[in-house]
């Protein structure tokens, strides 16, 4: 589209298959993000409440999502295709704009209160986890609400669909980035347990509490 289309903003009108599918594996993408967060927070947490929320909060969006898919394949205006589809569409983006809201807090919430220690080496792990959640679930959010927000304000200019299509990509990145941030901590923790060892001494207790967190 980027080239068959240029300086015609009329062939933006009815969108081509290939955006149509985009739009559906793209919240199959979200959506496993966003299941493997809430898995994590129920390791760090052990309470249902919280990933169970976030759970039925994803499968609201994903339907929303499928929906909206099938409808676009047979559409013929774009414009009058998202008026008709507002309430799916916003309904989407809230309820991924909550979980990744309700995932950060309880992860961060959860090792925050695992930080109090008189181990110094437990307390930086903690630090480093809570700064690296936060860091990853940052840029997602940021993303989700850039989207609702430009979408609101100017819709007719399509730029708030450009960042949409980047949006799963940010998304799946924090995840991987996430997994290869284990092997760091894990080599810290390797480091760690060598120097107590080296001390004569056994590691702390506490390390024990920061096990699901490298492991998740």
């Amino acid at each position: 589209m980027t080239v068959s289309a240029y300086s015609d903003p009329s062939r933006l009108n009815i969108l081509p298959l290939a955006a149509d599918l985009v739009i559906m594996l793209s919240g199959f993408t979200v959506f496993i993000v966003h299941s493997f967060y809430a898995f994590r927070l129920w390791k760090l947490t052990r309470s249902l409440f919280l990933p169970v929320l976030c759970g039925m909060l994803s499968v609201v969006a994903q339907i929303s999502m499928l929906i909206i898919s099938v409808r676009a394949i047979s559409m013929t205006d774009i414009m009058t295709f998202i008026d008709s589809q507002i309430v799916l569409i916003a309904l989407s983006w809230i309820a991924r704009a909550a979980c990744d809201s309700i995932t950060t807090v309880g992860v961060t919430w959860s090792l925050q209160k695992g930080r109090v220690s008189s181990f110094r080496d437990t307390v930086t792990t903690v630090d480093r986890l809570i700064h690296w959640t936060l860091e990853t679930a940052l840029v997602t959010s940021l993303t989700t609400i850039t989207v609702i927000i430009l979408f609101t304000v100017v819709k007719q200019n399509f730029v708030w669909f450009g960042i949409w299509l980047l949006w799963p990509n940010v998304v799946g990145n924090s995840l991987l980035a996430s997994l290869n941030r284990r092997l760091l901590l894990r080599e810290n923790r390797k480091s760690s347990r060598c120097d107590a060892q080296s001390r004569g001494g056994g590691l702390p207790e506490i390390y024990n509490q920061t096990e699901t967190c490298w492991k998740t």
